[in-house]
This record gives C-alpha cells, structure tokens and sequence, in this order.
C-alpha cells in the first residue's frame, strides 16, 4: 500500500480499519479519499488471510513496448505462470536498475493479488509492459538495439563471464519448459548460471534475479573503473 502511494500509481480510493490509521494519514496527505470502516468490512474485501487493516482502489497503470527504446536492461517473461516467480522477478528488476519488465502473453496477472503481493510493491515503481505478443516483442526489442540473453545449462559462457554492460533485455521462459524453441532461436545467446551445488537447477524467479544481479553488478564495477580512470 505504501509503495502505491509514494509512487506515480494512481490510487482511487483507500479503505481502512483502525489497524490501518497511519496509511490513511499518508493517503490524506496525498489527497487520495479515505473512508473508515470495520475489519470485517476490510476482511470482505481482502483477499488475504490476515488483512493489515488497510485495501486501495488503484487504477491498473498502462505502459506500452515504446519504454524499452533507448533502455539499457530490460526483463522478458516469456510465459511465466507462476504469480511468486513473476512478482519476485519484478522486484529483481526494480530493485537492480532495469528500465522495465515486459509479460509476454500466456503469462500469469500481473496485476492480480499474489503477484501484486509477492513483487512488494514493485509494480509501482517499475514500468510493466503487459500481455505482449512473444515473437513480435523480440523482434522489437532488437530493433531497439538490445541484446537479447536467455540462459541454458549446457551453454559455455557463464553469466559471470558475459559481457552484460551494453543494452541487453534478459529472457526468462516458462517454469516447465523454458523459452519455447522457436523464440529460443530468436534469442542473441544463452549464458550458465555457474552453481556448486548439487541442485539440477533453479526456478525462473530466482535464476532471472540471479541475471539481473550480475548486470547489475557489472554495470557498478564498470562505471568505478571509468570514474577512477578520469581522476
């Protein structure tokens, strides 16, 4: 809740208990109506098994393919189902500096509760571009000058050894199967995640925060070097 407040989202109206006194006074103080209700009222509305008091009407914000040109890290869920793995890789990408997340079609609700609640809040603060043509998005995403990057256990190179500083929109594929074989082949190169372990291997969530860290962290090593260079 507070995410949405502090953020551009467009929240319509605000319910609350008295458990929920101090969102209502951040909504107040962002001018967005506030009505004062029972829990049981707040429970009705929730979806949650434990609701904090607090429900908001937010407007669903609409953004289109056009963000990702000029961007320089963006995140492609091709056909990812499950709400826990979308909303954790939206937070990844809000969290790691990506300029936005594209859901491809056949992909799960953005916007429906468990992954609104599992990015925690990150679907505010981050532009998701939402039920786009898989084949035609790659497509555009490579006219927009970005690198395209899916990941694959047999591949030589390994994510820590990829060059991930230039403008790269990662591919993260379905939970069961992956990125489908004809999209696969659209795909610039597949990087390995290196692992030590004896896992077989990871789930999408946790392997597409794993791509994204490592952009992340690149991009900061690169950005030291150059300011050191210039002293």
């Amino acid at each position: 809740m507070d995410d949405a407040l502090r953020s551009d989202a467009e929240v319509l109206e605000v319910y609350l208990s008295d458990a929920g006194y101090a969102v209502g006074v951040l909504a107040e103080a962002s001018g967005v109506p506030v009505c004062f209700t029972s829990e049981r009222v707040i429970a009705a509305l929730s979806e949650t098994t434990t609701p904090q008091g607090c429900v908001a009407v937010v407007r669903t914000p609409e953004a289109s393919l056009e963000v990702a040109a000029g961007a320089n890290l963006v995140l492609l869920l091709a056909e990812v189902r499950d709400p826990g793995n979308a909303g954790t890789l939206i937070r990844s990408a809000a969290a790691m500096g990506a300029d936005c997340v594209v859901v491809s079609l056949e992909s799960v609700d953005v916007w429906g509760s468990k992954t609104v609640r599992a990015s925690a809040g990150s679907v505010w603060r981050i532009p998701v571009v939402t039920e786009a043509p898989l084949d035609e998005t790659v497509e555009s995403l490579r006219s927009f000058g970005l690198g395209l990057l899916g990941t694959d256990a047999r591949a030589a190179v390994s994510v820590d050894h990829a060059d991930l500083t230039g403008p790269i929109a990662f591919v993260v594929g379905n939970e069961s199967r992956g990125v489908r074989e004809d999209v696969r082949r659209l795909v610039d190169r597949d990087v390995s995640i290196p692992m030590s372990g004896n896992a077989e291997s990871l789930n999408a969530g946790v392997a597409g925060s794993v791509l994204l860290y490592e952009a992340a962290r690149q991009r900061r090593e690169a950005a030291r070097l150059s300011l050191r260079s210039d002293e």
